[in-house]
């Protein structure tokens, strides 16, 4: 169930509630952002998670899928669902044949549905950027019933367990059937990326779900032994040395120690400043095509957005200054159109006291929907409240109401009118 952080009138998600013309919300914004997941089609005003759902696609069309891909972000279940419903296009929400149908003349969607029609004459490579593309798109109980016995039997096989795992894990995160794909990848994978990275996930998984500070430091341990025998490309290692160290920091803020958790943290931006310093450039020679670099440089971008938006986290938690100086600008700089950053920078600058920066971040995290874009709208109207913007409040009550239509927006404010 969606944690949504504001009150509201029933619990039926977003996604199956009937949605009226909106009062306030810019739907042509809403759907232009997330253009990848909605059509499959590029935006340029699209967050960086969405665009990882285009770039999958796009390694459809090629000969060969080449290297597995390392996407760290996927989306909860319901995020693409809550999207399709706040842009009232809620018929996009239905699962991935129903969706090519209602998609139309998108090109994207009709090259998933000939992957997904010709399935069983897929090579491993081709069915694992199928299953990865399923994931970004929410589609996780389409992956478990469409692979329900991943084999780890070789390297190619490996990866496609991995993506499998990750996306049962989302689907269910109580569940123990993804932990064990995890535990046999940490422990016999070929890829030592691919084992660290699965020894991470139980970082997380005993971090965010079960808070298990003991099997949390018993898995921070094993992912501490295997980064020291990382190997691979230079920019794939610091890639693998990042993650390690912001697991680290979610776990040592699980455990209330928050200079620990700074400095592990650091240490991950620094290892990713190795990783700008090692990113590959197109080279004819090596068989290093424009397209392989730029899906490097794209992971660039999302570890050091996740990195940055760590450290405000933790100093908005901490009441702490840990995060670079510079971390707002270039968060915004690295994912402006994402829900999650820029409400992770409006909690940071409300809890500096920049009330009124911080509305302005809420708004615009508003603006790309989303459960979290419907909670921003929320803390946006309390802002304004605070600096006694009647209007200005008035407004972003409406945006709430536009996001959620169960939202317990207070009778007294005027919607709509």
């Amino acid at each position: 169930m969606a944690n949504y952080g504001y009150p509201r009138t029933t619990d039926t998600p977003i996604g199956e509630l009937a949605f009226e013309a909106p009062a306030v919300l810019d739907l042509s914004e809403l759907r232009r952002r997330w253009a990848p997941w909605l059509r499959l089609e590029e935006s340029p005003t699209s967050p960086l998670r969405a665009q990882h759902a285009v770039l999958l696609r796009r390694l459809l069309g090629r000969s060969a899928p080449g290297q597995p891909h390392w996407f760290g972000m996927i989306s909860v279940t319901s995020a693409r669902t809550q999207v399709a419903a706040q842009s009232r296009l809620g018929r996009l929400a239905a699962q991935p044949a129903e969706a090519v149908a209602q998609a139309g003349d998108s090109p994207g969607w009709q090259a998933l549905g000939a992957a997904l029609g010709n399935w069983q004459e897929l090579d491993v490579p081709t069915r694992t950027t199928v299953v990865a593309l399923l994931a970004q798109l929410g589609f996780h109980r389409y992956v478990v019933q469409l692979v329900p016995r991943p084999s780890a039997a070789d390297s190619e096989s490996e990866q496609l367990s991995y993506e499998v795992a990750r996306a049962a894990h989302q689907y269910n995160r109580m569940s123990s059937a993804p932990m064990q794909i995890f535990s046999w990848l940490a422990e016999q994978a070929g890829s030592p990326v691919l084992r660290l990275l699965s020894a991470l996930q139980f970082v997380s998984n005993q971090v965010r779900e079960h808070r298990n500070t003991e099997e949390a430091a018993k898995w921070l341990a094993v992912s501490a032994e295997l980064v020291e025998r990382l190997k691979g490309p230079d920019w794939l290692v610091h890639l693998g040395r990042s993650r390690f160290h912001r697991a680290a920091g979610l776990f040592h803020t699980l455990t209330r120690d928050s200079a620990q958790a700074a400095a592990v943290m650091t240490a991950g931006l620094l290892a990713d400043d190795e990783l700008a310093l090692a990113l590959p450039r197109t080279d004819t020679a090596t068989g290093v095509d424009a397209f392989e670099a730029g899906l490097v440089v794209h992971y660039h971008r999302e570890n050091r957005r996740l990195v940055l938006e760590a450290l405000l986290k933790l100093d908005t938690l901490a009441g702490t200054s840990h995060a670079p100086k510079d971390a707002v600008g270039q968060l915004l700089a690295l994912d402006p159109y994402d829900p999650d950053p820029n409400f992770t920078i409006g909690s940071y600058l409300e809890r500096q006291g920049r009330v009124e920066e911080a509305a302005e971040r809420y708004l615009d995290s508003a603006a790309s929907g989303t459960v979290r874009g419907a909670h921003a709208a929320c803390m946006a109207a309390d802002c304004y409240e605070k600096l006694g913007n009647t209007d200005g409040a008035t407004r972003a009550r409406q945006l709430w109401r536009d996001l959620d239509p169960a939202a317990a927006v207070p009778p007294s404010v005027p919607l709509g009118s």
